[in-house]
């Protein structure tokens, strides 16, 4: 029997599924184009992506054993993050988090992306793994959100991803007039 989480995850996968499809078809330079000097590229928007993933993956893990309760105000502040994000506006990555900022290592899209599918299929194990109990704790916390159970994790994530969209389609209009 498929785990509850199932779902959640497969909608994650084909949402950036269809990103990584668009992004393909850019080219290396296209990919590594940045409107102005502090402006991500598509590259370091696809490399925070990742790592958010990363992070949010290692904050559920480290955080299972708690066993946090998820609140009713949790589910508020959580569900303010969620509409946040799925806004257009520019949102500054929380100082909490630094470490989900893209590294501006050089890399290519096909690094990028092996190192991504490994990374999903890790978040997949860790997933799949987890019991209904432990289905039902609060395993991560957005640092201006609350409690949140795996399946909210994958809900943030989701919505995160469809930030991000806004942010490449404001890269491909600046590629376009450029």
């Amino acid at each position: 029997m498929p785990s509850p989480l199932t779902r959640p995850l497969a909608k994650l996968k084909h949402q950036t599924g269809q990103l990584l499809a668009e992004l393909r078809t850019w080219s290396p330079q296209c990919l590594r184009f940045r409107p102005s000097g502090e402006a991500w590229s598509a590259l370091d928007v696809l490399e925070h992506l990742r790592l958010t993933e990363v992070a949010v993956l290692a904050t559920m893990r480290r955080n299972l054993p708690d066993q946090n309760r998820v609140t009713l105000r949790d589910r508020l502040l959580s569900a303010r993050i969620l509409a946040v994000m799925l806004l257009p506006a520019r949102v500054k990555v929380p100082a909490a988090v630094q470490s989900i900022l893209p590294t501006a290592t050089g890399r290519d899209l096909s690094a990028l992306l092996r190192a991504w599918e490994s990374d999903r299929t890790e978040l997949a194990g860790f997933l799949e793994s987890l019991s209904p109990v432990d289905q039902r704790q609060g395993v991560f916390r957005h640092p201006f959100g609350g409690w949140t159970t795996a399946n909210g994790a994958l809900l943030f994530l989701r919505s995160h991803l469809q930030h991000h969209r806004y942010q490449i389609t404001r890269l491909r209009r600046a590629l376009q007039s450029s």
